[in-house]
């Protein structure tokens, strides 16, 4: 995706693609209903008032001037829950990072989250309202998540296909998402107790520009 689509464009996008709806949809694997606590276990972290996280940054750019011209740049990102609240049957949060963990193409981390019995959801804008409007969010990892891929092909603007992939490995969940309208966007982000534990970010097109974050044990 061209470097101008933010996480909060990719919201948008996929609203406009049908990509909405309150409940496990949208290409998220997941087990149905559940009764685990809200928020679940994998994502509470974020939702915790005060929550700090660092994160080291590695960011690579490629192709800009031909297959071999490559740059790479390190960093560090610090993370933090500034505010959380709750409504009826969930819970916000909205976090910020300085610097964002991803510079082009949109922080996955910051912005504005919301949880309740069917999962995490990553809202428009930077922060969350009292009232936050599942319908016009996206779902990033269900409360009971499942591995594997699903696939979706439009054809269509403003989005040709999205890709969605679970995993897990130990105590750690990752949601990794792509779409592609023309150039391509993607996005991962691991769940642990501990908070988000590594992600990553960028698009595509001429070049490719990718920022992986790990945080710093």
């Amino acid at each position: 995706m061209a470097k101008w689509m933010t996480s909060a464009a990719i919201v948008v996008a996929m609203t406009a693609c049908g990509g909405k709806g309150k409940g496990p949809a949208t290409g998220v694997m997941n087990s149905g209903p559940t009764t685990l606590p809200v928020p679940a276990p994998h994502y509470a972290a974020l939702f915790k008032a005060g929550a700090i996280w660092t994160y080291d940054l590695k960011s690579t750019a490629t192709g800009g001037d031909g297959p071999d011209d490559k740059t790479e740049t390190t960093g560090t990102a610090t993370c933090k829950v500034a505010s959380v609240g709750a409504f009826e049957g969930g819970v916000t949060s909205t976090i910020t990072c300085d610097p964002p963990t991803v510079e082009s193409g949109g922080d996955p981390l910051a912005g504005a989250w919301a949880a309740d019995a069917t999962g995490l959801y990553k809202l428009e804008g930077d922060a969350a309202t009292a009232t936050p409007d599942l319908t016009k969010a996206r779902l990033v990892i269900a409360a009971a998540p499942v591995e594997g891929t699903k696939n979706k092909e439009t054809g269509q603007d403003p989005v040709e296909s999205e890709s969605w992939t679970i995993t897990h490995a130990g105590d750690t969940w990752c949601a990794s998402y792509t779409m592609a309208a023309g150039d391509e966007a993607f996005e991962k982000l691991c769940f642990a107790a501990a908070g988000v534990v590594s992600g990553s970010g960028g698009w595509a097109g001429g070049s490719v520009h990718e920022t992986v974050f790990t945080l710093k044990q």
